[in-house]
């Protein structure tokens, strides 16, 4: 058997392992994480102005596709939770000698793609990922003194993006992260959640 031959052999064996290899690290996974939202935002009212930056209880469920070790795709669904904030206005310009209050109450939840990139040194793994948000949003703004509500709508496609780790335990891993989603019109939204995954 000539050299040729024997590298052209050795070439196809190489290629099969290699593809072996991708096969055998692609999976499937699913999972969910609980952990902080926080939505900042700057509003104009009637009654003023004020600057909104609060937390609350955030969740998401997602799952995903890894083509190897190293590249996947992810969807999920996530919730912002219902972060609000009291304000305190002069009553002054309407006529009255009261101050009064506005009770602020943002909502944002949505679905997000992303193409992610994975390190692994195991047992641990470090991620990172890009992808689009489609979120729908909900703002209400209520007066102490006249009851007087006004509710704000605000939904679209836009950037989103983050990064985390993982503990790996056989198909089962523990997962940190953080996640990034410009809303348009909305300052700055973003979530740290702790969760599992499964794959298989």
């Amino acid at each position: 058997m000539d050299q040729i031959t024997k590298a052209g052999i050795a070439g196809a064996v190489a290629a099969g392992l290699t593809l072996w290899s991708a096969q055998a690290a692609a999976e499937f996974y699913v999972g969910g994480g609980i952990g902080d939202g926080t939505i900042e935002t700057s509003e104009d009212t009637p009654d003023g102005s004020f600057d909104f930056n609060e937390s609350d209880f955030a969740w998401k469920l997602f799952g995903g596709y890894m083509f190897s070790e190293y590249i996947g795709v992810e969807l999920a669904y996530v919730d912002m939770g219902s972060p609000s904030q009291d304000f305190a206005f002069d009553g002054g310009e309407t006529g009255t000698d009261d101050d009064f209050k506005v009770g602020f109450r943002a909502e944002l939840s949505g679905y997000t793609a992303h193409a992610v990139l994975a390190y692994p040194f195991e047992p641990f793994e470090v991620f990172a990922k890009v992808g689009i948000v489609s979120y729908e949003a909900e703002f209400d703004a209520k007066r102490s003194d006249t009851g007087e509500n006004i509710s704000l709508d605000d939904d679209g496609e836009e950037l989103a993006y983050g990064v985390g780790a993982k503990y790996n335990i056989n198909n089962f891993a523990l997962r940190a992260e953080w996640d990034v989603y410009d809303t348009g019109d909305i300052d700055d939204v973003y979530m740290w959640t702790f969760g599992a995954e499964l794959s298989f």
